[in-house]
């Protein structure tokens, strides 16, 4: 497991598989000291989601409202087409 990007305001890290599998937040004192080197941007919302992702049947709801600027990495990763 690595860490992928971080939210001091949440207390929260996005932590994945080296193959961005397996998203899910932890708390930051908890996450792998271990960051990734590089994920794109479409990747790493794409985890977000999954990490913050509730499933009801076959509906996906958020737990909370995504705010990109609260993260370190998707904050700063420019959005490639």
């Amino acid at each position: 497991m690595l860490t992928f990007d971080r939210n001091a305001t949440l207390n929260l890290a996005l932590v994945a598989e080296f193959d961005f599998s397996r998203a899910h937040y932890e708390p930051l004192d908890e996450a792998p000291a271990t960051t990734a080197p590089y994920a794109p941007r479409a990747y790493l919302r794409q985890m977000h989601a999954v990490a913050n992702g509730v499933i009801c049947g076959v509906v996906a709801n958020q737990r909370v409202t995504l705010v990109p600027a609260q993260w370190e990495r998707l904050s700063s990763v420019p959005f490639q087409k």
